[in-house]
């Protein structure tokens, strides 16, 4: 196990894959990674929505109003959006176990790192809100 979780960062931290679930919005065939054009509308939907203000539980209602679907094909919630927000992948950064390596990963953008960095600052000054109980 510790073998294998070392082998996974260690692939990270050069950019490469590390055999986890394909992120939504790409497909990965043949050793590589390609752009799916319907699925990473919504990613970028998602950052430029977060990015000029909107919350996260009005993403995931309009994303699930519009029939898009995550990566296990399921509803959308505010934390699944807080997950998309949270990975630097998309901005074609290396990234594992929430560690992002300034590296450029071995795969396409599909947002820049501009609109990512905006986005992901807005993130971390949010306080969390009280607990539902």
């Amino acid at each position: 196990s510790e073998r294998v979780s070392s082998g996974r960062k260690q692939k990270a931290s050069e950019g490469g894959y590390n055999g986890s679930r394909c992120p939504l919005g790409y497909k990965y065939n043949n050793g590589a990674f390609t752009v799916d054009p319907s699925a990473s509308y919504w990613i970028r939907e998602i950052f430029t929505r977060f990015a000029a203000g909107q919350g996260m539980s009005k993403i995931a209602d309009d994303l699930n109003a519009a029939g898009a679907v995550t990566a296990k094909g399921g509803k959308w919630y505010a934390g699944t959006v807080r997950y998309i927000l949270n990975n630097g992948i998309y901005a074609g950064l290396a990234q594992w176990d929430g560690t992002e390596k300034q590296k450029q990963g071995n795969h396409p953008s599909i947002i820049s790192k501009e609109l990512y960095e905006q986005a992901h600052a807005r993130l971390q000054a949010l306080r969390p809100g009280p607990m539902a109980v």
